[in-house]
């Protein structure tokens, strides 16, 4: 397993209490687990449904600045000191 780097923005940080994650994980689904366990308010904020592992469509999962829907998806492999940015829907007009 790798140590990743998690960072929040807006309201998922708002929700977690804390900007960012130090979690130990092969890939994105193991890292998200872990960080839902960490903080079990972001399940329904990240998941259309947690049970399936279904992600939000519109949230956004970035690693080293990279979106996972162009890599592996959930099955995205981490390495050591990678930094996972995971974004909420975002808004505008």
């Amino acid at each position: 397993m790798c140590m990743a780097k998690v960072r929040l923005f807006a309201y998922f940080r708002e929700a977690a209490g804390k900007e960012e994650f130090d979690i130990d994980a092969e890939n994105i689904e193991e890292l998200i687990d872990k960080l839902i366990a960490q903080c079990n308010k972001l399940s329904d904020l990240i998941f259309e449904s947690y049970e399936s592992h279904m992600l939000d469509e519109d949230v956004m999962i970035l690693v080293n600045g990279r979106n996972i829907e162009g890599l592996n998806g959930q099955k995205t492999g981490l390495k050591k000191n990678d930094i996972v940015s995971i974004f909420p829907p975002l808004c505008g007009g």
